[in-house]
């Protein structure tokens, strides 16, 4: 059963890409009105995310009864430990929500203002493989499947997660990455089923 999200104050300039929300897991993805500077971008992608969290875990106002533990994940008191993910990356907001699971999502534009031969370089993966590598090794971290950050992104080259961990990796639109990780394969089949084909 969907969630009723014509009941939640969203953001009028979010447009939602993708809305996959039921009772016990969802993904929403949106994108909002690119701002006058980066630092203004910045804000905005603060604020739209934290209203969709507000959304999604019928708190209001965004704020209120939720922190960022000292990994970074959010934890909503309300809410099963590990159950939400936030992500943003330019003008695009991703959350995904799970009441029975652990759950990582990590979105990234590839911009050409990252010198991804660098980072490919510092990282030691090719530059055709980054942004994947990136995002699932982000994802991961948010799903609390790391418990450190590594130094390199080798352990992902093979694609592989610790026994238990799953995940999904694709572009939600052009040059736009977007990775899940879980540690409910039936989350995961859920999703990769109700995400449309790009």
């Amino acid at each position: 059963m969907s969630l009723e999200y014509s009941d939640f104050k969203l953001p009028n300039d979010l447009t939602l890409v993708i809305n996959i929300a039921r009772k016990q897991y969802g993904l929403l993805i949106g994108k909002f009105a690119m701002q006058d500077s980066r630092v203004q971008n910045k804000r905005r992608q603060f604020d739209v995310s934290r209203q969709l969290l507000s959304a999604v875990t019928l708190k209001q106002p965004a704020l209120a009864g939720w922190y960022k533990r000292d990994d970074g994940r959010p934890l909503v008191p309300c809410w099963p430990l590990g159950g939400l993910s936030i992500s943003h990356s330019e003008q695009t907001v991703a959350l995904a929500y799970s009441k029975t699971g652990q759950i990582g999502i990590d979105v990234q534009w590839q911009l050409s203002r990252h010198s991804v031969t660098q980072l490919a370089e510092m990282y030691r993966c090719h530059e055709a493989d980054f942004y994947r590598y990136w995002t699932i090794y982000e994802a991961a971290f948010k799903a609390g499947c790391l418990v450190t950050r590594p130094t390199q992104l080798q352990a992902y080259r093979l694609m592989t997660l610790a026994p238990g961990w799953y995940y999904w990796v694709g572009e939600v639109e052009p040059d736009c990455t977007l990775a899940l990780v879980s540690d409910k394969v039936k989350l995961m089949q859920q999703f990769v089923e109700l995400l449309p084909s790009f």
